[in-house]
């Protein structure tokens, strides 16, 4: 229930269909939603590297690439934490406020 809900708000924030994310592209606006769905799947929701490949559909390792590298944006880049955040502050469950029920 929360999967499709994370990936509603990046492809909202993004502009993307949801159906854009399954594209083998690497062009930024989908490489990037990829990246950070991935890291609020680690983050927020507890998931762990296989079940976010399998939920994606991409290889594990690439899962694990993803969110050290938005990880690392977040701490570095102050438009990517003001993108983050911004995602957050419309879903406050991945600020971890609520429960995620």
């Amino acid at each position: 229930m929360i999967v499709p809900k994370i990936k509603e708000l990046v492809c909202r924030r993004f502009d993307l269909k949801p159906i854009d994310l399954r594209q083998r592209s690497r062009k930024r606006p989908i490489a990037l939603s990829r990246q950070i769905i991935i890291y609020f799947l680690k983050k927020s929701v507890g998931m762990n590297d296989y079940a976010v490949a399998a939920t994606l559909k991409v290889d594990r390792s690439y899962a694990v690439h993803a969110y050290r590298k938005i990880e690392n944006w977040r701490e570095t880049d102050w438009e990517t934490r003001a993108m983050i955040e911004g995602i957050e502050d419309e879903y406050p469950v991945l600020r971890g406020e609520r429960d995620l029920v």
